[in-house]
This record gives structure tokens, sequence and C-alpha cells, in this order.
């Protein structure tokens, strides 16, 4: 919900920077800093995982939507770190195994929707236009929502259960929503 306003806002200073951070080291970057973010919490070092979630974060933010090959890690490793943050909450403590389990499918039943959605979409806009493989649909739950969530429970590691589950409902209604909307929206043919 809060990625494309964001994402217009700082819109200048990300396309500046973008231009001078190779697009390679930006999703290399983001993929050691969320490697280090799952270490940190399956060490309990929550205080430690957010700073490497934020450099996770901001280093997404300079993959270039030009680049084919970084925008294709990038959504894979999105999906990747996502579900291995709320993986790691879970085998850093039995207690949110469940709520972890629960969020992991959650997380992944929004992602599925997303890519089919955007697939679909630009399909039927644009049949014969391979440059558009994919619309990016928005929803309730996008990256700068998930990012809040986990670094609130990296703030109150305790309260992950609530996070995961609060969260996971919300990525079930967006899910929900995308299929309402292509239910609506989608010519049979």
């Amino acid at each position: 919900m809060l990625d494309r306003p964001l994402a217009r806002l700082f819109a200048p200073l990300s396309a500046g920077t973008a231009a001078r951070v190779p697009a390679g080291l930006a999703v290399a970057v983001a993929l050691l800093a969320g490697v280090g973010a799952f270490a940190a919490i399956l060490m309990h070092r929550y205080p430690a995982a957010l700073p490497l979630l934020v450099v996770n974060r901001l280093c997404d933010w300079l993959v270039p939507a030009a680049n084919a090959r970084a925008m294709f890690l990038k959504c894979i490793l999105n999906a990747l770190f996502w579900g291995a943050l709320a993986f790691a909450f879970g085998l850093a403590d039995p207690a949110h195994e469940i709520a972890a389990s629960f969020l992991v499918l959650a997380l992944g039943f929004s992602n599925a929707s997303y890519l089919a959605f955007g697939m679909i979409a630009a399909r039927q806009s644009a049949p014969n236009d391979a440059k558009h493989a994919i619309l990016f649909p928005g929803g309730l739950i996008e990256n700068t929502e998930t990012f809040a969530a986990f670094a609130l429970a990296c703030v109150m590691p305790g309260s992950f259960g609530i996070v995961a589950y609060v969260l996971g409902i919300l990525c079930f209604a967006t899910a929900g929503s995308r299929i309402a909307e292509a239910l609506v929206t989608f010519s049979e043919s």
C-alpha cells in the first residue's frame, strides 16, 4: 500500500544513487544483509538484525527496473528474504513456530497472487509486448508494510507471534483482494 507513494517520494534520491551503484552490487549487498539478519535472529541478536534489515531494504530500492537480471534476482530474493525471516523467528523461539509457519504460508500466498495477477494483467493489456511480461499490482501488504512488521518484531521479539498473525491475516486479505479483482477484471478468453 505504501510502496508506490514512497517510491515516488524518494525517486530523485534513489535514481541518483542507483546510477552510481552497480545493480549487481546492490543485489549482492541486499543478499548479504538478509543472510546477516537471518543469522542475527537465529542467535537472538534482534537489535543487530534491525540495521541489517534496513540495509537490505535500502539496497533493494537501488536496483534499477531497467536491469532485467537484477530485477529478477531482486524479486526472487525478496520472496526468499521475507519467508526466511519468519522461519528464523520460528527457529529462534519454539513458542513462535506455529505463528512463523502461518506467516510463511501467508507470505507465499500473497507473493503467488502478486506474480500471477501481474503476469495476467500484463498479458491482457499488451498481449504482444514482450517487454511488459508483468504489471506490478499494489496491495494492502507490500514490502514497506512487511518491513515495518519485521522491524517491530526485531524491536519487540516477544511479540513476534502477534505480529506474525496480524501480518499473515493481512497477507491473506491482500491475496484475496487480488483474486476478487482478477475475477472481475480478467476476461475468460
